[in-house]
């Protein structure tokens, strides 16, 4: 079965930058997305990622919550850089965010590359 996503990894000396994009939305899709990022990091042994949207596509708030919640011991312990190329999302990731940091999780969501590489890489 072909996806409806794809994910181009890149492991810099830091930290792993997952880079993904899709033809659709969906929660099944997202929570695809966060599991494959999340097996890449456990296999490389990674504690730090940059995740980036490049999807035109959003989640609804209840999706946010439910998928946040459910995916949320993947995530623990790891420092968590969310960065989306469509600033028009932004108040959905400010929701994500807050979802997120309420399940113990070191997450922050961006609208800009370099803000978010900046927080990825401060101790």
């Amino acid at each position: 079965m072909e996806k409806d996503y794809t994910i181009h990894f890149e492991n810099t000396p830091e930290y792993l930058r997952a880079t993904y994009t899709s033809n659709s939305n969906s929660i099944e899709l997202f929570r695809s997305v966060l599991f494959e990022v999340a097996n890449e990091l456990k296999k490389h042994k990674t504690k730090k990622v940059m995740l980036i949207s490049e999807s035109p596509y959003k989640l609804e708030e209840a999706e946010i919550f439910n998928i946040a919640t459910e995916c949320a011991p993947l995530y623990f312990g790891l420092k968590c850089a969310f960065y989306d190329t469509f600033p028009i999302h932004f108040s959905r990731l400010r929701f994500a965010e807050l979802v997120s940091e309420n399940r113990g999780l070191n997450v922050q969501c961006f609208t800009e590359f370099e803000v978010a590489e900046k927080w990825l890489l401060e101790d």
